[in-house]
């Protein structure tokens, strides 16, 4: 059972005796406080140690056991509660018997438009690897397209820039550290996109001490090298 003191929500023992509670409710607002008597959204925690714990009722954790889920949806008039989104924690493998053996995946889904069939987008795997259209990546980083149409790409867009000065977007590689080994550069002439575009690539010069220029190639299919 329970009482209230103001907005905190006093919990009681089976002796009616109240027990200490952090538990608070706005009624003005529709909003609940845990840890904290002014909350400011609908659900608000705070805590020295603040957190949510999603836990499946099993005692042992198998392969494919779902740990926990975060759930988006909204309500439509004409088909009822959808979820169009969701963020499930699964266990990719048993768990082992001690302490830090617990491999385990986070998954992201979503909805596309036209369908309310909610697909698997994204996972970040037990190794750390991400996975963007397949559920078992083999790298750092896998982009697999599934649609057929050709999407499995990564497009990198640079900010427009002062006509002052070329614009430029880069992929950088990296051994590690503050430098880079190697780079691969596009660049538009004034900042402006499609004008006189060119890509270049650049490897790390020891005698240089630097990254320098080792190729370019121009819009019109000129290659230069040196």
């Amino acid at each position: 059972t329970f009482s209230a003191t103001g907005n905190k929500i006093n919990l009681m023992n089976d002796s009616g005796v109240i027990q200490a509670s952090n538990f608070y409710i706005d009624t003005t607002n529709d909003r609940i406080g845990i840890g904290i008597d002014s909350p400011q959204k609908l659900l608000h925690l705070r805590g020295a140690d603040t957190g949510i714990y999603l836990t499946p009722t099993e005692n042992t954790i198998e392969d494919g056991d779902q740990l926990g889920n975060v759930y988006f949806g909204g309500y439509d008039t004409d088909d009822g509660w959808k979820v169009g989104a969701q963020i499930r924690g699964e266990a990719s493998a048993s768990w082992g018997s001690h302490a830090n053996d617990a491999p385990t995946e986070l998954q992201f889904w979503t909805s596309p438009d036209g369908d309310d069939a909610i697909a698997q987008r994204m996972v970040i795997n037990r190794t750390g690897y991400v996975g963007i259209g397949t559920s078992s990546p083999a790298s750092m980083l896998e982009i697999h397209d599934t649609s057929g149409a050709g999407l499995g790409v990564i497009r990198i867009d640079g900010e427009s820039v002062s006509t002052s000065r070329d614009s430029e977007t880069a992929l950088i590689m990296s051994p590690g550290g503050s430098g880079y080994d190697a780079k691969i550069y596009a660049n538009g002439t004034n900042g402006e996109y499609g004008k006189d575009p060119y890509m270049r690539f650049a490897l790390h010069n020891e005698a240089l001490a630097g990254v320098v220029d080792v190729m370019t190639l121009e819009s019109g299919g000129n290659v230069g090298i040196g």
